[in-house]
């Protein structure tokens, strides 16, 4: 193996400062498995995690370093660096750039001085939570009805789960049927992606009442008649 050192050109000067060259016997494990990461992303906010496990029953491992880049192998985003023998680490003070993946490497070495290296599996960096549209609710048959449409295209919807209450954002409890009369009751909807990022949203309100429409304060208005004629219908009069 050759390595050979120089610039760019015959004008462009070189600089070189505590360089070391060192052999280095190196082995890679299969992609997947053995590094896990994953984004935590909170309110600005943003670390990255990640653990891994290696094995040599010959020679102990003396050393684990660990690095994050946007393809396997790379240092974009941290270079490589030393955790001892913990099996984890977390960088804290990273800029995350939404809709993109990165990769976390891990070298582990031996006693030998032999070292081994693995990659995560692309991890996507999502930044934002699930889109929740839509919020129509009514009470249909001593039963509570509610409608929405929610997405997440980047990493996906994890799950979703509902509640009926009292108050529009609290908490929820049961309560029967005789204690809603009167009462505007809210459905609340909470999503949660692949990322972890939670949405929560509630419909506008639906008032319970077992009473029908009231006709001691209705208008009857008399309509000049229309110039248009009109067949009667179900529910409608023909003019």
């Amino acid at each position: 193996m050759n390595i050979t050192i120089g610039s760019m050109d015959m004008t462009t000067g070189i600089f070189i400062d505590n360089l070391s060259v060192q052999k280095v016997n190196l082995t890679t494990a299969s992609p997947g498995g053995h590094v896990i990461g994953h984004v935590v992303y909170l309110h600005e906010w943003s670390s990255i995690h990640g653990s891994w496990g290696f094995a040599d029953p010959e020679s102990p491992v003396i050393d684990y370093s660990w690095a994050i880049g946007y393809a396997s192998g790379g240092t974009q985003i941290q270079p490589f660096r030393s955790v001892g023998l913990m099996n984890f680490g977390f960088n804290n003070n990273v800029t995350l750039v939404h809709n993109t993946y990165i990769y976390i490497t891990a070298i582990a070495t031996n006693g030998a001085d032999l070292r081994g290296i693995s990659y995560s599996d692309p991890i996507l960096v999502d930044l934002t939570p699930p889109d929740i549209s839509g919020d129509e609710d009514a009470w249909e048959f001593n039963e509570v009805v509610a409608n929405w449409d929610y997405e997440d295209p980047e990493s996906g919807i994890l799950f979703c789960k509902w509640a009926v209450v009292i108050t529009a954002m609290s908490a929820y409890k049961e309560f029967p049927y005789s204690v809603l009369i009167g009462r505007t009751i809210y459905t609340t909807l909470t999503c949660e992606n692949n990322a972890g990022l939670i949405s929560t949203k509630s419909a506008n309100g639906v008032k319970i009442s077992n009473q029908p429409p009231s006709t001691a304060s209705a208008v009857v208005e008399t309509m000049p008649l229309s110039m248009t004629e009109y067949t009667p219908q179900i529910n409608n009069q023909g003019v």
